[in-house]
């Protein structure tokens, strides 16, 4: 997937740059230019656009005339769905550079604001506090390029702010490890680890007269784990897993339920070729699932995942219960 290839790519030479040339990042310019720009950039902010991204921007707020950016949706350029102020690399943050921001946030209607030094990233939102309070919904370091500091740049996107979901996103990306768990220490399994029945998802089938049998975890060929409870949970984590490893084609999208169904099961919208909406989904980071199947259908629709990426179903083992 292009967004994780780009946000992989970015994150590689900002760790390059962090070990090899960290004496020169000792100015917030510096630190904008070469680590703050590049993550936005990543993230999906078109900072060429000076409508979207606008930097030095004018504020009237007792103490603070101007912020670093003032990020905007394309539907409204009058009102910043985000503002972020830049301190230089291992700037030390103070409490005034919070009350700041926090009195930008209760004093217009931008809901969230950055405070970052380029390597952490802190996003506050004021949603929700009607008593004079700005929430941190997150703060994360970009130290890394493992699939859990992909994920928390991801939270940057613009569709997490314009489309205020950045609480609910971040909630979901702070449990990753729930999503796709990487051994400690070593690939693969040992069956001894996992008590229960277990089989290859090529051969996998649900029993209907087996009711009250429920999938526990899916361990891949690569050793990741992914603890499951339902059925609709295992196209989810096949999804998630051929993203993260950039072995899913998302130009290639939609997938269809069978070659002549006007049914889709994963596309990059939640609706129909002909445009009939979804009703149940899932948003596995900018990629859309169709949940609205039953249990049979779900394990099927994972191999119908797999087949579109060329992966053999026997690269997935399913536990159950």
């Amino acid at each position: 997937m292009r967004k994780f290839d780009e946000v992989t790519r970015a994150l590689s030479e900002i760790n390059k740059l962090l070990e090899s040339h960290a004496k020169y990042l000792d100015n917030e310019e510096q630190t904008k230019l070469h680590l703050i720009d590049p993550i936005l950039q990543a993230a999906g902010w078109d900072l060429s656009d000076p409508a979207i991204v606008r930097r030095e921007y004018g504020v009237d707020i007792q103490g603070l005339k101007r912020v670093d950016y003032a990020l905007f949706s394309e539907d409204d350029d009058s009102t910043p769905v985000l503002i972020l102020e830049a301190k230089k690399v291992w700037g030390h943050k103070t409490r005034t550079d919070f009350k700041q921001l926090q009195d930008y946030l209760l004093n217009s209607r931008t809901r969230y604001a950055i405070l970052t030094d380029g390597k952490t990233w802190t996003i506050y939102d004021k949603a929700g506090h009607t008593n004079g309070d700005v929430a941190e919904i997150a703060t994360f370091s970009i130290t890394g390029s493992g699939f859990e500091t992909i994920a928390r740049v991801l939270l940057l996107a613009p569709t997490n702010f314009c489309e205020m979901r950045a609480r609910d996103n971040y909630a979901s990306a702070r449990n990753s490890e729930s999503l796709i768990e990487k051994s400690d220490l070593e690939t693969g399994y040992r069956e001894s680890e996992f008590p229960g029945e277990h089989c290859l998802l090529t051969n996998y089938y649900v029993d209907s007269s087996q009711s009250l049998e429920l999938p526990r975890m899916l361990v891949f060929s690569d050793g990741h784990k992914a603890q499951v409870s339902r059925w609709k949970d295992i196209p989810a984590q096949v999804l998630a897993w051929l993203l993260v490893n950039s072995r899913f084609d998302v130009d290639q999208l939609p997938i269809m339920y069978s070659p002549k169904s006007q049914r889709a099961i994963v596309s990059i919208r939640p609706s129909h070729p002909d445009g009939r909406r979804w009703t149940q989904f899932e948003d596995i980071y900018g990629i859309y699932l169709d949940t609205k199947y039953n249990n049979w259908a779900h394990v099927d629709n994972a191999r119908k995942i797999l087949d579109h990426a060329k992966v053999n179903h026997s690269e997935i083992t399913v536990f159950v219960d």
